[in-house]
């Protein structure tokens, strides 16, 4: 039997180890995690969209646990918001739905199924504790398991700090989130860009609990329809409530001091969105302020002599501007998980450096690299650094309602994009 180690427990992490062990694959899988079901389920993490392609991995993988109660979203709006009062935007169509559901509400539901799946002899074993390198280089010297795979978040930098850095961008994005009931007027997805960061607001499962009485358990969280509000500053510009002395804290004092400096960026740019968060219920324990910068690092990395794969944000933390947080984690569990499994049937070892290698190298030709490319078209919109190709024919989205639907549809597969991004 084979044995595979996996660190982290987050999109790529859970989705990987739920390929493995659903497959009739002689193997066993010990996942380890910093947090139990329980703290995934209450801690604030950042909510990310699935998008068509995606959330049918999801439901192919038999993750899908929110269908009928989950809102789905098809229609996107874009819009340009200069700061000097102007506006444009337009509207495309997805081919077919997407959703969106709460991340710790995700995870939580996700690392239980992996738990308790029995389709595989091997089975898997939720291991609560932290992975540092020092243990990571154990575990890959001891030759305990055939293959060792980091699935950890971009906040891991130990861990991070292993595999060799490709690239960072120049521009760390600060974030500020807030789950509302209810939902605005409007396209299913609203996406409003401005020189100093970007605004997204879209349907979201949600996860929502009444504080615990003094003395009593906290009461179990529901699960409710409601709208994802989130503002990606440019760090140091005026959209970045650290400017005025807010910092990453989890207070509360801190956390309402961050949402009323992203209120006031939503009524410049947004104001139909202010007047609507304004009066809508807030769902408190959503609320999230966090700084995310992104990079790049080599998927592999040598560990007393074993090979060890980095996947998920650990080794390519995407722009959140750019939706694709959770499409680049998904997919690339499933091409590395189907590589994983046909490498077993083989016969043949999985700690080897050029199977690695090629695994997630068809995984950046497939995805990782127009997901890298799109990142950069978000990154760069207002840097005056685009060519002047792309810029036309970005224009164009705003008079062509065909072009416009190819170009939200980008948003599930961005290598539909050529279009744009080819000279």
């Amino acid at each position: 039997m084979s044995r595979i180690m996996i660190a982290g427990a987050g999109h790529a992490g859970l989705g990987l180890a739920t390929h493995l062990v659903r497959s009739d694959a002689d193997l066993h899988v010990d996942l380890y995690t910093i947090h139990t079901t329980e703290e995934l389920l209450r801690a604030p993490r950042l909510t990310q969209m699935s998008f068509p392609t995606v959330y049918e991995l999801e439901q192919n993988a038999h993750l899908d646990f929110w269908s009928g109660l989950s809102p789905v979203f098809r229609d996107i709006s874009f819009a340009v918001s200069p700061g000097d009062g102007t506006r444009q935007s337009f509207v495309g169509q997805q081919r077919r739905v997407g959703t969106a559901i709460d991340h710790g509400a995700k995870t939580a539901a996700w690392l239980q199924q992996v738990e308790r799946q029995d389709t595989n002899p091997g089975g898997a074993f939720i291991h609560v504790q932290t992975v540092q390198a020092q243990t990571l280089a154990w575990f890959a010297k001891s030759g305990m398991y055939d293959l060792v795979i980091v699935a950890t978040g971009d906040s891991d930098t130990q861990l991070g700090s292993l595999f060799s850095q490709v690239s960072v961008s120049p521009t760390t994005r600060v974030i500020v989130q807030a789950h509302f009931e209810g939902a605005p007027s409007g396209p299913d997805v609203q996406v409003t860009t401005t020189p100093h960061g970007e605004i997204f607001a879209y349907p979201v499962l949600a996860a929502h609990w009444e504080p615990a009485q003094p003395g009593q358990e906290a009461p179990a969280p529901e699960l409710v329809p409601a709208t994802a509000v989130q503002v990606y500053a440019r760090a140091g510009g005026p959209m970045d409530p650290t400017t005025e002395g807010v910092t990453f804290s989890r207070r509360a004092e801190n956390l309402s001091a961050g949402w009323a400096h992203a209120h006031r960026t939503l009524a410049e740019h947004t104001p139909e969105l202010a007047a609507w968060a304004a009066q809508a219920p807030c769902l408190e324990q959503s609320r999230l302020l966090r700084p995310i910068t992104p990079r790049v690092r080599r998927p592999l990395t040598q560990l007393n002599g074993t090979p060890v794969l980095g996947i998920g944000d650990v080794v390519l933390t995407v722009d959140p501007t750019s939706g694709q947080g959770a499409n680049a984690s998904t997919r690339v569990a499933h091409v590395v998980a189907e590589h994983i499994l046909a490498r077993l049937e083989q016969g043949k070892p999985l700690a080897d450096a050029a199977f690695l290698e090629g695994a997630y190298q068809d995984y950046w030709d497939q995805h990782g690299q127009h997901t890298s490319v799109f990142n950069n078209l978000v990154t760069d919109f207002w840097s005056g650094k685009l060519p002047p190709y792309m810029t036309e024919r970005f224009a164009h989205n705003f008079t062509d309602q065909d072009q416009a639907d190819r170009m939200v549809v980008g948003w599930d597969d961005p290598s539909t994009l050529d279009w744009l991004l080819t000279p």
